[in-house]
This record gives structure tokens, C-alpha cells and sequence, in this order.
């Protein structure tokens, strides 16, 4: 009893040496069953397979949970040693302009990709898509480089003042890049195209879109509590690029899925929908950002 209680405590508090060969040994597992569904293998060993790699996963759920805290408070002690990594981890609207500084690239390196796939394939869709995303990179690239540029105002009450009209901006831009996306729905809906992912890369793509969503709605509100309105802009801007993964992925899921289906009316209805939801955000920045630039002058 006394040896069945010590091994219990050693798996509670397992040997970092013993958690890697453990992580090992759980891909070879999971990949192994991978192989066996996408074979229809149906004999002794799938089945072993599948038994072995159901109670591997439930201790490595058990590993995550006890770790990452611990990974966690490693991290932050080795942030703070640094000025740049501990201003990432303590102000939320530092992390917001690194976010919007790796979005800019990253949507424009994409813009560019569907800019030449139109090109090549002749394909009005990724051309609307190309123009889209050629437009939230614009708006990401004016947040930023006004961000910067009105940090070297010395008033401070001027520089409050311009960030307020940054964020109104910002809600304009928003409201027209709906002409933008409505264009790249039309030809959608037209042309019934959509994304494409390889094999299992949908089930990825939508789990990452989800979490963009469901991530991006948190952000949105952690942000109506910061009196920074650049990081207001940011997160609306990540919000609105959310809804439009959300239709990314729809438009993936009947190419995947429901080949012999034409998708008209789902894809207008979502494609409406996000167009919609982009516009009434527009419109509160709109107002809201109006609201205070008065109420700023009047005090």
C-alpha cells in the first residue's frame, strides 16, 4: 500500500524529465490514432490503440492543468527583467499596439497573397477579398502610425483630443470597409466560392476562429473600461476581423462538407449579418467618439 501511495504522490508531482518522455510517448499515441481512423483499421490493436490513447490523454489533461500555472509564473518572473516584455505583460494597451503592429503586417502580407492568387486564377472573389484586406491593413496601419505620431504632442490635452478623433476615424473607415466586403460576399454568392483548407486543417481553422471571436468580444470589453482610445480602435478593428473568419470559416464548411449544395441563401444571410454587426460597431464608435470629443471641449 505504502509503494501504490508513493507512486500516486510521484504522479502527482511528476519529474520534469518524466513530463517530456510522457508528452512523447502522448504524439505517438495520438498520431497512431489518427492513422488507425483515417485507415478504417478495425481489429484488437485499433481498439488497444484507442484504450491506451484515451487514458494518456485524461493524465495529460491532469499535466496541463498542474504545469501551466508553474509555466506561467516562470514566464512572468523572466518577463520582468526585462523593461520591454514587463510593459507587454503590465499595460494592456502596450500589448494592444504590438497585437495591431503584428496584424498590420501580417493582413498586408496576406492582402498581397489574394491580390496574386486573383491574379493568376482570375477570380473576382479573392479579388474583392484582396481589396478587403488591402483596407484593413490601411485602417491598422493609420492606428498605429497616428498612435506614434500624436505621442509627440507635447500638450496632453491635445494629444487626448486626437486620439478621441482617431477613434471616430476609426468608425468611419469600419463603416465604409463594409463596400469592400459587401463586394467580396456579392461575388462569393455568385460565383459560389469560398475558402478552401486541406484534410483535417478545417477542424484547426475553426477552432482558431472561434477563439479569434470569443477572445476578440473579451478584449472588446476589458477595453470599454481603458480611457485609451487607440486601444478602443484596436480591439473594434480585431472584433470586425473575428466576424469576417466567422464567414471565412462558413464558406469553408459547405466547401467541405456539402459539395453537392449551393449555399445562396446561408452565406447572403451570414455575409448580411457581418456587413450589418460592421456597421452598427462603426456607428457606436461614431456616436460614442462625437459624444466625447464635445463633452472634452466643453470641460
Amino acid at each position: 500500500m505504502s509503494k501504490f501511495k508513493s507512486l500516486l504522490n510521484w504522479l502527482k508531482n511528476p519529474k520534469m524529465w518524466f513530463v517530456i518522455l510522457y508528452l512523447i510517448l502522448s504524439i505517438a499515441l495520438i498520431t497512431a490514432s489518427i492513422v488507425v481512423v483515417s485507415f478504417g483499421v478495425n481489429d484488437f490493436w485499433a481498439y488497444l490503440i484507442y484504450s491506451l490513447t484515451a487514458v494518456d490523454v485524461i493524465y495529460l489533461v491532469y499535466l496541463i492543468i498542474y504545469y501551466v500555472p508553474k509555466i506561467r509564473q516562470a514566464c512572468l518572473k523572466f518577463a520582468y527583467k526585462n523593461r520591454l516584455t514587463k510593459e507587454y505583460v503590465d499595460n494592456f494597451g502596450f500589448r494592444s499596439l504590438v497585437s495591431v503592429s503584428f496584424s498590420f503586417a501580417i493582413n498586408g502580407v496576406y492582402a498581397l497573397f489574394l491580390a496574386v492568387m486573383s491574379i493568376i486564377s482570375g477570380s473576382y472573389w479573392y479579388g474583392a477579398l484582396a481589396i478587403y484586406y488591402f483596407a484593413l491593413t490601411l485602417i491598422r496601419g493609420g492606428i498605429l502610425f497616428k498612435h506614434v505620431r500624436r505621442r509627440k504632442i507635447d500638450d496632453e490635452n491635445t494629444y487626448k483630443l486626437n486620439l478621441i478623433k482617431s477613434y471616430r476615424n476609426c468608425g468611419i473607415y469600419l463603416s465604409l470597409l463594409t463596400l469592400a466586403l459587401s463586394g467580396a460576399i456579392v461575388q462569393m454568392v455568385i460565383s459560389n466560392q469560398g475558402f478552401r483548407y486541406a484534410g483535417t486543417m478545417i477542424y484547426l481553422m475553426a477552432l482558431y476562429a472561434f477563439y479569434k471571436l470569443i477572445k476578440s468580444i473579451v478584449d472588446m470589453t476589458k477595453a470599454k473600461r481603458n480611457d485609451d482610445y487607440t486601444t478602443k480602435s484596436i480591439r473594434c478593428v480585431r472584433f470586425v476581423d473575428a466576424l469576417v473568419s466567422i464567414l471565412a470559416l462558413q464558406t469553408a464548411m459547405f466547401q467541405a462538407f456539402a459539395q453537392d449544395f449551393v449555399p445562396y441563401l446561408p452565406n447572403s444571410l451570414t455575409g448580411g449579418a457581418v456587413c450589418l454587426i460592421i456597421v452598427v460597431v462603426g456607428i457606436i464608435m461614431i456616436v460614442n467618439g462625437n459624444k466625447q470629443i464635445k463633452k472634452f471641449k466643453t470641460n
